[in-house]
């Protein structure tokens, strides 16, 4: 069996690109994330590989493959679909399966073990799973599980840019969906209402 490791749950915060290293600076030092540090800060660089089929059969199913080096280590993952009851408001909890790797090639035994075996089989024995992207971030990470992301050299989702023109534009008023606020210290309150099936989107305000 393939060493299964209990469900990640994320959470993500889009930062504007020009106010990136502030507001970074400013996470690290709210009281929220201060309480939850144990030693110092640590950075790595992450480089991301993500596969899939040309007709995005993986994506489709809400699964995800990909290959990355953590400084001289590789690391193969596959993630499925968000648990059931486990996803809103830009958080969400994930099976994770995670191998150490000696180089980039993946392997395929691997993929073998996971539930979506057939998923894999299909696709390899057709030789349609190819690389489709590359991500380059920056990891500052702390103990307890708190990591920080920053994008150092792609563009990672387009449709963020698109988003930020539709709601420039007035194209499209998000307020309608937003049913919580939060402080970010506040941020344990937030996940409750949202595992209890209460909020629509939830916003988590970083005090600067």
């Amino acid at each position: 069996m393939p060493p299964f490791v209990a469900p990640e749950i994320e959470l993500k915060l889009a930062i504007d690109p020009p106010t990136a290293d502030a507001t970074i600076a400013a996470l690290k030092r709210h009281p929220a994330i201060r309480a939850a540090q144990r030693g110092r800060w640590r950075r790595a660089r992450l480089v991301s590989t993500y596969y899939d089929t040309a007709d995005a059969a993986l994506a489709a199913a809400g699964v995800a493959l990909r290959m990355r080096s953590i400084g001289k280590r590789w690391v193969q993952t596959v993630k499925g679909p968000p648990l059931a009851g486990e996803a809103g408001a830009g958080m969400h909890a994930r099976p994770e399966y995670e191998w150490p790797r000696p180089s980039p090639e993946l392997d395929a035994a691997r993929l073998a073990t996971t539930p979506w075996r057939k998923l894999f089989g299909v696709a390899i024995a057709e030789g349609s799973l190819q690389p489709c992207f590359v991500t380059d971030f920056a990891r500052d990470v702390i103990f307890k599980g708190l990591t920080l992301y920053g994008v150092t050299g792609r563009k990672m989702y387009e449709t963020w840019h698109q988003m930020r023109r539709f709601l420039r534009a007035g194209q499209l008023d998000p307020r309608p969906v937003i049913t919580h606020r939060f402080p970010l210290e506040c941020i344990a309150d937030a996940i409750q209402v949202i595992k209890d099936g209460q909020a629509g989107k939830v916003i988590l305000e970083v005090a600067r």
